[in-house]
């Protein structure tokens, strides 16, 4: 018999544990989570073609009617004769002019600063009053209230997010362990190879799933709201604690935006670099994002889902 033949039939029987796994990777990430994610937005199986073009005018329509409720006129006449500006450096000095004016019409103890694109959620105030109840409150430049969906993934380069995803690996591979020892279809044994084998099924199965939906689960209760550090992109919705709107806009002020360089990035930047500064993410988002179009970008005739 060939050696290859040979190797099939030691691990492809299945009182292997080859095949047990096999057949476990097969019935998972090819049969149930297709069956159950296909129509969630933001996994990896979502089937755009089959369900994107059907609801593309009812969603848009619906996003452009609740823009128009939520949107507002910026003031923007000192800029008017500032045509050779970019589009970014303008962004960033609307961005400064509200920090400041807001904080010289009420100078308020905490600052909020919402996009026109930014809708609250119904636990948006119930957040917020726990956010600032917060130890960390105290000591942060900003916290982060939006940060996109699709860059929540686990597969980005967030070290907090490479630890966690690993964590419940282990978490679940060794629940997995307790539930399988009792199953005759699927046991596996509390061995170093089944506990590593099981670690990358679950943080694979979890990845597919989308660390969104698990994010869902924290909206239970405004204390289950977890506080990360800051990501870098986008800045719809941004909470300023104390008096630290001044700072951010002075910081704004001697920057120069250009493409590659916008506001978000500077503002990351500013909390990286300058020593003593801090900023945060809030996870799960408390706004949802509901423009359909950039203001800063080039955008296509129809908008389409990135």
């Amino acid at each position: 018999m060939p050696r290859w033949k040979a190797l099939a039939s030691q691990h492809l029987w299945w009182s292997s544990p080859v095949a047990r796994g096999l057949v476990l990777c097969i019935v998972t990430f090819g049969i149930v989570l297709p069956l159950c994610c296909h129509r969630l937005l933001y996994c990896y199986y979502y089937i755009k073609s089959m369900y994107l073009n059907d609801m593309s005018d009812e969603f848009l329509a619906e996003s452009y009617k609740r823009g128009n409720f939520t949107t507002w006129d910026a003031a923007r006449e000192q800029w008017k004769n500032q045509a050779h500006v970019n589009t970014f450096e303008r962004e960033k000095r609307d961005y400064v002019y509200c920090l400041r004016k807001g904080w010289e019409l009420a100078r308020p103890k905490n600052l909020m600063v919402l996009e026109d694109e930014a809708l609250p959620g119904a636990d948006f105030f119930a957040v917020i009053r726990d956010l600032l109840s917060r130890r960390f409150a105290l000591h942060t430049l900003y916290v982060k209230l939006y940060h996109p969906e699709r860059l929540q993934r686990y597969w980005n380069p967030e070290p907090y997010r490479i630890l966690e995803w690993v964590g419940l690996g282990l978490v679940g591979a060794n629940t997995l362990l307790l539930t399988l020892t009792h199953c005759t279809l699927f046991s596996f044994s509390f061995s170093t190879t089944h506990l590593l084998f099981l670690t990358l099924y679950i943080m694979v199965a979890v990845e597919l799933a989308c660390r969104h939906y698990l994010l869902e689960a924290r909206r239970f209760s405004p204390q289950f709201y977890a506080v990360s550090p800051a990501t870098e992109c986008c800045t719809p919705a941004m909470l300023f604690p104390g008096n630290s709107s001044l700072g951010a806009a002075e910081y704004l002020d001697g920057s120069f935006c250009v493409k590659g360089n916008a506001k978000d990035t500077v503002l990351y930047q500013m909390a990286r670099t300058i020593t003593g500064e801090r900023a945060h993410s809030l996870e799960p988002n408390l706004v949802s994002h509901i423009g359909a179009f950039s203001s800063v970008r080039a955008n296509p005739s129809r908008p389409r889902l990135l």
